[in-house]
């Protein structure tokens, strides 16, 4: 999501991407000395957690895979390829490696966390708390499990529980821009728009390069009929990430509500473009056509609601409902 930030950036990396994977080519077949393979399993596991944070994860795949040959009874290297394939969006292949880590050493805390991320991933709030609060039991000074727990509280849509969570994260951790991005949220789920604006503008001056800040900071001045601040934060997520399909949706709805339908139309169209799933930029278009009576806008309806059937019933049914 993140661009880029200098050329001798581009270089370290590179640099640290070489060493990574001669580490994986070079390691010996076989050694003499079980100490030793046990020794270079590990070794292998401690560069796969660096390239995972520069997000080289397809070579920390290959080496985290290279580490289970040398010792199958290494539950770091179960625990981080698991996490290694949450990184990759495959929650699926995570749930099976941390499952396996907690298997060979049930006291991994980072195991449960990123079992309880997997879970989380794949929508299932109830069971990621589950797997959070085990983790949060062995290390209670962690406060990305608080951080991540609050957020499964969130999604469950228990704002008064993600708020407490987030809150005891910062406490740990007072420079962590997500939990105050994510207290944002919760504040603004709960219906307390100042307050969250107070916790996203804080996340930003801890990270000012999150688009999805910015995407979230404009939904709020939308709901609170400031269209023009509302722009302003939607176009400056853009300029941070192009490729925010969601940022190009909700500059739709600004123009929507503007009554300015053919710029709405071409911003919930390149939504679509950058995201063929994206239900909410679907019902956006829909809307414009729904109050046109021409041929080609009610060819157009009924070919957005063939596809929201697909992607999302709900929505589906309310566009049903829409009366010119």
């Amino acid at each position: 999501m993140k661009k880029p930030f200098l050329l001798i950036t581009a270089l370290i990396f590179l640099a640290s991407t070489v060493i990574f994977l001669n580490v994986c080519k070079n390691s010996k077949a076989a050694t003499e000395n079980t100490g030793d393979t046990l020794n270079e399993s590990q070794s292998l596991v401690d560069s796969a957690h660096q390239m995972i944070n520069k997000g080289n994860i397809k070579s920390a795949i290959e080496c985290l895979e290279k580490a289970i040959s040398l010792d199958d009874k290494n539950p770091q290297a179960y625990a981080s390829l698991g996490n290694a394939y949450l990184q990759k969006g495959n929650p699926k292949e995570a749930i099976n490696y941390c499952k396996k880590a907690i298997s060979l050493d049930d006291k991994n805390p980072q195991a449960y966390a990123s079992l309880g991320n997997a879970y989380f991933q794949k929508g299932n709030p109830a069971e990621a708390i589950n797997y959070f609060e085990k983790a949060i039991s062995l290390d209670d000074k962690n406060p990305q499990a608080y951080t991540s727990l609050g957020n499964a509280y969130f999604q469950k849509g228990n704002p008064e529980e993600a708020i407490n969570y987030l809150e005891k994260a910062i406490s740990l951790d007072d420079k962590n821009p997500q939990a105050y991005a994510s207290l944002g949220n919760a504040y603004f789920q709960k219906g307390n728009p100042a307050e969250a604006i107070n916790y996203l503008e804080k996340a930003i001056s801890l990270d000012d390069k999150n688009s999805y800040v910015y995407l979230e900071l404009g939904n709020i001045y939308l709901q609170k009929g400031n269209p023009k601040e509302a722009i302003n934060y939607f176009e400056k997520a853009i300029s941070l990430d192009d490729k925010n399909s969601q940022a190009y949706t909700s500059l739709g709805n600004v123009y929507l509500q503007e009554s300015n339908p053919e710029e709405a139309i071409n911003y919930f169209e390149k939504a679509i473009s950058l995201d063929g799933n994206n239900a909410y930029a679907y019902f956006g278009l829909g809307m414009v056509y729904a109050f046109r009576n021409d041929t080609v806008s009610k060819s157009k309806k009924a070919e957005i609601l063939k596809k929201l059937e697909k992607l999302n019933p709900e929505l589906a049914r309310q566009f049903r409902e829409i009366k010119p």
